[in-house]
């Protein structure tokens, strides 16, 4: 008799700590299911808003850039990726994050003659798990975030309007050097900038200015925002298939089109 009872104890043993086995994984595979997506999907959010932060004070250093119009390099800060979550061991992103040259055109035009210019810009591409993809491009000093199709203005680029005809308008170049255009993966990287020249155009009697980019909303809010709007000048936007262009119905008069010419490199230190 007394045999029979130790066997059943031992089985009852088995059985209990086969059942808390079972509870440990099922907890587990709850956790990895459920809770560890929403996390991911918040450290994620919160990465874009890093991004988001950095971005702006590339803006800012730019800004600064056109302004002073001295060759002094000027160093900011991008976050590629996210770290894993700890004991789960996932998680981890990776980012990208380049020079690209000759990604959008501006012609400006009178009726008879046009200039064109192409020129380049800084792309942030996220490489989201969880958190919906985004990029983040400073083109023609214009910042823009853009979500698949859709884009929105970030920050403005320089534009004027003075005695209700005159408009002045400044747009960037972005060129780098080569070998130093991108990085990729996961970390911190440094973004130097540095003036380089400025060239200055006026062109009498301008009917449109036409912008080829990826970006038409984006664009389309910066030229139906308050410094046209209310400048009394007559307009109307025009998105097309590669850009948008504002077509002028009045004389605008003189528009001085400034183009500053920005290098730019991704690397640890200025390289001449």
């Amino acid at each position: 008799m007394r045999k029979i009872i130790d066997s059943d104890k031992g089985v009852v043993g088995i059985v209990v700590t086969t059942l808390l086995i079972g509870l440990m994984i099922a907890v587990i595979a709850i956790i990895q299911s459920v809770y560890v997506p929403q996390w991911l999907e918040q450290k994620e959010a919160d990465h874009m808003h890093v991004v988001s932060y950095q971005f702006a004070q590339l803006k800012h250093a730019l800004d600064i850039l056109l302004v002073v119009e001295q060759k002094n390099a000027i160093s900011t800060y991008i976050t590629l990726g996210t770290t894993d979550i700890p004991i789960f061991g996932n998680g981890r992103t990776y980012d990208s994050l380049g020079i690209l040259s000759d990604t959008y055109t501006v012609v400006v035009s009178n009726g008879t003659d046009s200039l064109s210019f192409s020129l380049g810009t800084i792309k942030y591409s996220s490489g989201n798990s969880y958190f919906v993809d985004q990029s983040y491009i400073y083109e023609a000093g214009a910042l823009i975030l853009s979500q698949s199709k859709a884009s929105i203005l970030n920050g403005k680029p320089f534009l004027s309007v003075s005695n209700y005809t005159n408009v002045s308008f400044t747009i960037i170049n972005i060129s780098g050097l080569e070998g130093k255009r991108s990085a990729s993966g996961y970390g911190t990287y440094s973004i130097y900038t540095e003036f380089s020249e400025s060239d200055t155009y006026m062109i009498n009697d301008v009917t449109s200015i036409n912008i080829t980019t990826n970006y038409q909303n984006a664009w389309h809010i910066f030229f139906n925002s308050i410094t046209l709007r209310y400048s009394g000048l007559t307009y109307e936007i025009k998105d097309t298939d590669d850009g948008v262009t504002v077509e002028f119905n009045g004389s605008l008069g003189n528009l001085f089109l400034k183009v500053v010419d920005i290098s730019a490199q991704i690397a640890p230190g200025w390289i001449e």
